[in-house]
């Protein structure tokens, strides 16, 4: 291992190793995502032609092409779910308030 893989790999494995620790006490499903991309992450670092040879499966020429569209579908697939969360919480914050209004009329002051 050279001087990177040498600092990097303990340092990706001790993140992964955190998320998981945290998932396991009760945290967010995200804790398990978060715990596997580390683990890719030091993977790659690790080992870096097992990116070329993801690459060369999905009959991609380089692995620097891979991990650039495998971001891409990464980014497009999160802002759609945030999308879709925005849209619920928008719904159900109409709801709340629809509901609010309903219950608490207010009559308008006479006195103006």
């Amino acid at each position: 291992m050279n001087t990177f893989q040498t600092i990097v790999v303990p340092f990706a494995l001790a993140l992964s190793l955190t998320e998981a620790i945290r998932w396991l006490r009760g945290g967010r499903r995200i804790g398990v995502f978060k715990a596997i991309v580390w683990l890719g992450f030091a993977g790659a670092v690790y080992e870096p032609d097992l990116v070329q040879q993801l690459a060369g499966l999905a009959n991609i020429g380089r692995g620097a092409d891979f991990l650039l569209y495998a971001m891409t579908v990464f980014v497009l697939l999160t802002t759609s779910y945030f999308l879709n969360q925005l849209e619920i919480h928008r719904r159900q914050l109409t709801l709340l308030v629809r509901e609010l209004a309903i219950s608490r009329p207010q009559l308008p002051d006479s006195n103006k």
